[in-house]
């Protein structure tokens, strides 16, 4: 349990961080794909903060 935890915890880390590079600079052609990109990877993220809040509860 802990460990998935702690696993949860360093991949919403890094989903939130490819999120913002992704939605923010990524794709200056393209912006819609860099945008869409981060917002899979923002919601991917949510998805395990909320694993993370069942395996807790």
């Amino acid at each position: 349990m802990v460990a998935q935890l702690v696993f949860n915890a360093l991949s919403i880390a890094a989903l939130l961080f490819l999120a913002f590079v992704l939605w923010s600079g990524v794709g200056k052609k393209r912006p819609l794909v860099g945008r869409g990109f981060g917002t899979v990877c923002g919601g991917l993220a949510v998805f395990l903060i909320w694993q993370s809040f069942e395996l807790l509860s």
